[in-house]
């Protein structure tokens, strides 16, 4: 969640405008942490069971940092969204 937030301050892009991918963290009730759909609303963060199948879920893959790689932590700003409008 972290770089999707960083890489749209830096650049005005969303990451993953239409679809979500799934994490390895689980949320409450062993349920998978899913993320995307990164549209005007906001990113979205949501949980589905693994036995769940959604034509928008991808793959993504991550690394963990070395010690060496690491850098002090200087947390963005994020400007509030404006309000959801129902269309």
């Amino acid at each position: 969640i972290y770089a999707i937030l960083s890489h749209f301050l830096e650049t005005g892009e969303r990451l993953f405008p239409s679809i979500s991918v799934r994490t390895h963290n689980l949320a409450l009730r062993h349920l998978r942490v899913d993320v995307g759909h990164f549209l005007a609303y906001g990113l979205r963060v949501y949980a589905y069971a693994d036995s769940d199948r959604h034509g928008f879920v991808g793959l993504a893959s991550a690394r963990k940092p070395t010690k060496e790689s690491l850098q002090p932590y200087n947390p963005p700003t994020i400007p509030p969204l404006p309000p959801h409008k129902n269309f």
